[in-house]
């Protein structure tokens, strides 16, 4: 080969390699792009899992205040029930006591 032969070869190459160059930074830049944007994905999974968490958190809160108002609501109903009962039977026992006396009487 001569030198004509050789500084052709040599700028076909060097064309070949800037094409190549070229190409390699785009896939890059993309990759790039790529990366980024699944970053920001996890990041926005991560937040929504902490939110997640916090509102399971808020869900348990809610459930054990919930059992507590209904223990406090069914002894509040078994106080009110009992309070009608002694009521009634001081009425009746008051009935009952109202008529002996009025037996005795005739």
């Amino acid at each position: 080969m001569n030198a004509q032969e050789l500084t052709t070869e040599l700028s076909r190459l060097q064309e070949r390699l800037k094409n190549h160059q070229d190409l390699t930074e785009l896939k890059l830049n993309h990759v790039g792009a790529v990366v980024a944007e699944l970053k920001s994905r996890q990041e926005e999974i991560e937040s929504l899992r902490q939110k997640l968490s916090d509102s399971a958190a808020k869900i348990a809160s809610l459930e054990e205040r919930c059992r507590a108002l209904e223990k406090l609501s069914d002894r509040g109903w078994g106080l009110t029930q009992a309070i009608v009962l002694a009521v009634l039977s001081l009425l009746g026992g008051a009935v009952i006591t109202l008529i002996v006396q009025l037996s005795l009487k005739k």
